[in-house]
């Protein structure tokens, strides 16, 4: 069964760890790589900076990462995009 999800924020990249956000606080971020043709890696770090995990969104994937709210998270390219959403059923 799939997941229901509500969105709370607009798509937006962030390419880059200077680019990392936490995408508006939110404890549940969708990630969708809207490359057809190249695999990206994806990183998730704390407030300070510290990379706490990576995992690669192959093309076309999308995945839900749980974070803290004050964790950041950014991609290798701006083919992927990021959005707060809440998880419903």
């Amino acid at each position: 069964m799939s997941e229901i999800i509500s969105p709370k924020s607009t798509e937006a990249a962030a390419n880059g760890s200077g680019a990392a956000t936490n995408v508006s606080s939110s404890s549940t971020v969708r990630a969708v790589n809207t490359s057809a043709s190249a695999a990206t890696l994806v990183s998730l770090t704390n407030a300070a900076g510290t990379v706490l995990g990576t995992a690669t969104l192959t093309q076309s994937e999308s995945v839900l990462i749980h974070k803290n709210q004050t964790d950041k998270v950014f991609a290798g390219a701006a083919t992927v995009l990021f959005s707060a959403v809440d998880i419903r059923g």
